[in-house]
């Protein structure tokens, strides 16, 4: 039995990026107090920014905490159709979330696949950026891990992922528990 750990957040939105709206959840500390105490979570691959609970919840009593959830395959908010869904439009796409959120600046923290893209989002120099904090994560050439790899090729071909979720749509994926990296 799971129990949810994140806590109740003090504000909730969405913030208008080139890929569309990424939805946030803002916990803790004042928006004024920013600056050196903002943390900016991107999560991983399959999950969103609810992995993150634990975390929040530790640290909201002496951070001001914001979680995004960018379109890796648990976001509740699509990303715009004309989308172009590579990590470097997903690090700029953070990027843009960041200068509307954190105007006072921020650590970015990035796990997983959120930890590529928080790289990538770290190398384009954003505004306000103070510090990277990267938990076990991918690299740019070491993307996605490697037990799922062959989905940034196969998800080219049209009709394939829809395919390949039809087991977990049946409910054969229900005791097969997906390799995570983080």
């Amino acid at each position: 039995m799971s129990r949810n750990l994140t806590p109740e957040p003090v504000a909730t939105g969405s913030a208008e990026t080139r890929i569309g709206q990424l939805r946030w959840r803002e916990y803790g500390g004042p928006r004024e107090a920013a600056g050196e105490r903002t943390l900016l979570f991107v999560h991983g691959l399959l999950t969103n920014s609810d992995v993150w609970g634990e975390v929040v919840q530790n640290l909201s009593q002496d951070f001001r905490c914001i979680t995004l959830d960018i379109p890796l395959g648990s976001h509740t908010i699509p990303a715009r159709e004309d989308a172009a869904l590579n990590v470097a439009e997903l690090a700029q796409a953070v990027n843009e979330a960041a200068e509307q959120l954190c105007p006072h600046g921020f650590t970015l923290i990035g796990s997983d696949t959120g930890g590529v893209v928080s790289q990538l989002a770290a190398v384009q120099e954003p505004a306000g950026l103070k510090r990277l904090v990267l938990l076990s994560c991918d690299t740019e050439k070491n993307f996605l891990p490697l037990p799922l790899r062959y989905l940034q090729y196969v998800a080219y071909i049209p009709g394939t992922m829809q395919a390949l979720e039809q087991p977990c749509i049946w409910g054969g994926c229900a005791a097969y528990q997906l390799p995570s990296g983080g």
